[in-house]
């Protein structure tokens, strides 16, 4: 769980597994995690939805870095939306790798 906020510092991570059974399983094994200190582990949200960890990094304005990313190559990916306090924007780098932004409202 991350407890220092800061931008350009990783905010979250989330991992999205096909048999989130298996994941627990291999991430217990081999770092010695419990299931809570996994992160956001879920399953897929859609069939086409890769097995990937997802890192969202903190910015403390939102609006500007997605014109950032844009004016750097990067292409938005799902649009910005409110979960809780904090609003996400998922975007595609030019490499293709998959990276979400985040703005916690403390």
């Amino acid at each position: 769980m991350v407890t220092l906020h800061k931008k350009g510092l990783p905010a979250w991570v989330e991992v999205a597994a096909d048999d989130t059974r298996a994941a627990i399983k291999f991430y217990t094994e081999l770092f010695g995690w419990t299931s809570q200190s996994i992160g956001g582990l879920s399953g897929k949200m859609n069939p086409y939805q890769p097995t990937q960890w997802l890192t969202y990094i903190e910015t403390d304005r939102i609006e500007q870095t997605i014109e950032d990313v844009k004016a750097h190559g990067g292409q938005i990916y799902m649009p910005r939306q409110k979960c809780q306090e904090v609003f996400l924007q998922s975007q595609v780098t030019l490499r293709g790798l998959l990276l979400a932004l985040s703005r916690v409202q403390v």
